[in-house]
């Protein structure tokens, strides 16, 4: 049996990408569990949503091979103690500090997505893909590439991707799907990251920092912060951009973003995350925000 899983607090990429596979695995006839922390509102157009499980069912199961999907380390996989009963780990991302913990590994840092490798391997093998699973890795290359306008897109990127239009997926569609994830917490949530905006080092480091109070006061969620970051980045003369969150108390969740030759993903390493060159974060305790501000701000001014 396979166990199909992703990060913690997953992204569009790491979602399609793993439902993609669990859709074509039980056409295929394997028995399979897919098991999400979440699957927020915003990611409902993702095809194979019937096929999600519950936790109950993975502590009810044994001697599974677990597929982990967009995942750089063994510690950012949900659940924790998935591997108790493990017979072995297949490792599928494409981040730059993955730490190879599979007992198979496939890495490649050269692709945009996880949702793009999964495309690569699907070809590899001669695989026939039905419209579902073409535009659930549609969608994650979308979302891992920012639209097509990261660092990260290449020739190949737009080469899978017009192969996948010419199946049959619907790029304008899609592309709503996306983007246009706004509700009305999450422009609440917008409001307060940029009432927050302080600017350092002559304004190409922008920082943002929302606290559990306000998150409480404002009942906002985690999807409701989903796009922000993107959004700051748009500042014309930000080289560096940071989303500093306190999810609660004394335990921050960071995004961070960067242009150009920039690479943010090893000072997120020091504070216990990691991710791309230009989109890093983490999640750390610290005893109180201005400490762990004044160190971020130290750290990434060295960078410009």
């Amino acid at each position: 049996m396979f166990v199909l899983c992703t990060h913690h607090d997953p992204d569009i990429d790491g979602v399609g990408a793993t439902l993609a596979l669990s859709i074509y695995l039980k056409e295929k006839g394997y028995k399979v569990l897919t098991i999400l922390e979440n699957f927020p509102e915003y990611m409902q157009f993702l095809n194979g949503r019937e096929n999600i499980n519950s936790l109950s069912e993975l502590r009810d199961s044994n001697n599974y091979t677990i597929l982990a999907l967009d995942c750089a380390s063994k510690d950012r996989i949900w659940p924790k103690d998935i591997f108790d009963r493990a017979e072995r780990i297949v490792n599928i991302d494409h981040h730059s500090d993955n730490t190879k913990f599979g007992n198979i590994n496939v890495v490649n840092s050269f692709v945009s997505s996880t949702a793009e490798l999964l495309y690569n391997l699907f070809k590899v093998n001669k695989s026939k893909l039905n419209l579902e699973i073409c535009e659930n890795i549609y969608s994650g290359i979308l979302f891992d590439t920012g639209g097509f306008r990261y660092q990260n897109t290449n020739y190949e990127t737009l080469i899978i991707s017009s192969e996948l239009l010419q199946k049959g997926v619907n790029a304008s569609k899609i592309g709503e799907f996306v983007f246009n994830i706004w509700s009305e917490s999450g422009f609440r949530a917008l409001k307060t990251a940029l009432k927050n905006l302080e600017y350092f080092g002559a304004g190409k480091i922008l920082f943002s920092f929302i606290s559990y109070k306000e998150i409480v006061e404002e009942d906002l969620k985690s999807e409701d912060f989903e796009g922000i970051v993107d959004i700051l980045r748009s500042n014309r003369n930000a080289r560096i951009i940071i989303l500093l969150r306190e999810i609660e108390k004394n335990v921050f969740k960071g995004s961070l973003r960067s242009k150009g030759e920039i690479s943010i993903n090893q000072v997120a390493r020091k504070f216990n995350g990691g991710g791309h060159p230009h989109a890093a974060g983490f999640e750390i305790k610290y005893d109180n925000v201005n400490a762990i501000k004044d160190k971020l701000i130290k750290e990434l001014l060295q960078l410009i």
